[in-house]
């Protein structure tokens, strides 16, 4: 359970007086090493935390406080993203001098802590889109934070070679541009289906980067003719993997797929109307086609009440037919499994025709029980 602003603000007032107290007491000593030490403590470990712990205080309290949707967020953001990040930061900025006051710093010291942070930064925008987000904006946000992360790993690529940083740093970029793209689903859900090819395209645009990236090291150059084979053999097979995908999801349509079904079913139905009942074969129909229920419910409704059914007899007869909630979820990148798709709608329909043949059961029965009373005779 997460504390309280008013715990974090406590924490955040005892580390800065340790922080005062120290700064008090190494002004006191003058020792050279005390004071390098102290500081060391104030600016690596002391302010960062005093930092993260307030701007968790401002946080937690706009998320107690906030009436909107939209503030409550930001307290979120400022308590699940802000706050660690801002606290590394500072951690990361004061570790490279303060290293310094102790022993000369290699070259490569400042870039490789910028490449951690950035890595550490990656994971944190990814867990915040991941927990605290929810749906298009969760994927839009969690794929930079692997951006970020892809960027921070060509950071430290780029200490051992600078041609090979180049491909990741290319594709922290697409990543990046391919997921606020995602953004788009809020408007149209249909971008969402486009996610498998976002994928596909970041990993083409990736293999054309390292297949160049690798044709300029100088040491492989008598390579590069077998390299420049590799990664086009890589990029077509790739490439071919992703047009079939997209011809097949034009070419298999979703209603395609739902007539085909149907068909199926069609030829072993046993859930039948009389041929007098055109209206009520057609709603069974709707139903066990599209799962819309309405028609087959006002229907049957006003059939059993000829028969003299009360309403809770209705209700009871009819229950699983009102409670029925179509689990089938067609717009979730069908696209690229039409497969699973047709056997999750074929089990769809299955479960419809099975509550049809109950609706008719109580249909027929209640036909039948009113034909078989005697009508009473009429008096002269």
């Amino acid at each position: 359970m997460k504390a309280s602003w008013r715990g974090y603000a406590v924490r955040a007032a005892v580390i800065a007086v340790i922080y005062i107290l120290l700064n008090a007491l190494a002004l006191r000593v003058q020792a050279p090493a005390l004071l390098r030490l102290v500081a060391f403590i104030n600016g690596v470990i002391l302010l960062p935390l005093i930092l993260y712990y307030a701007i968790k205080t401002i946080g937690n309290l706009i998320a107690e406080k906030a009436v909107g949707k939209g503030l409550g967020l930001i307290g979120l953001a400022l308590m699940d993203l802000a706050a660690p990040a801002a606290g590394l930061y500072i951690g990361f900025s004061n570790l490279a001098s303060s290293i310094a006051q102790f022993v000369k710093p290699p070259t490569y010291l400042t870039p490789a802590l910028t490449a951690l942070y950035m890595l550490a930064l990656g994971l944190m925008i990814r867990r915040f889109g991941k927990n605290d987000l929810g749906g298009v904006v969760s994927d839009a946000v969690s794929g930079v934070g692997v951006a970020v992360f892809i960027y921070g790993f060509a950071g430290l690529i780029y200490l051992a070679s600078s041609p090979l940083a180049m491909p990741f740093e290319v594709l922290s970029l697409t990543v990046a541009a391919t997921s606020l793209a995602m953004l788009g689903g809020l408007r149209n859900p249909q971008v969402l289906e486009l996610k498998p090819l976002f994928n596909r395209v970041n990993a083409i645009i990736f293999i054309i980067a390292l297949t160049l990236a690798l044709s300029s090291i100088p040491s492989l150059a008598m390579y590069s003719g077998y390299i420049d084979l590799a990664g086009l053999v890589a990029m077509l097979g790739l490439t071919g993997e992703t047009a079939y995908r997209v011809y097949r999801a034009h070419s298999t349509s979703l209603e395609g797929i739902r007539e085909r079904v149907y068909a199926e079913h069609e030829r072993q139905r046993d859930v039948k109307a009389t041929q007098e009942d055109e209206v009520l074969q057609r709603a069974l129909d709707d139903f066990i086609k599209y799962g819309n229920k309405e028609d087959l419910i006002m229907y049957a409704t006003h059939m059993l009440t000829l028969c003299d059914k009360d309403l809770l007899e209705i209700r009871d007869a009819l229950g699983e037919l009102i409670k029925y909630r179509e689990t089938l979820n067609t717009n979730t990148r069908w696209i690229w499994n039409p497969g699973k798709v047709e056997e999750t709608m074929r089990e769809e329909m299955s479960r419809r025709q099975a509550i049809a043949r109950n609706i008719m059961g109580e249909i027929t029965n209640c036909r039948n029980t009113k034909e078989q009373k005697p009508t009473p005779p009429t008096q002269r």
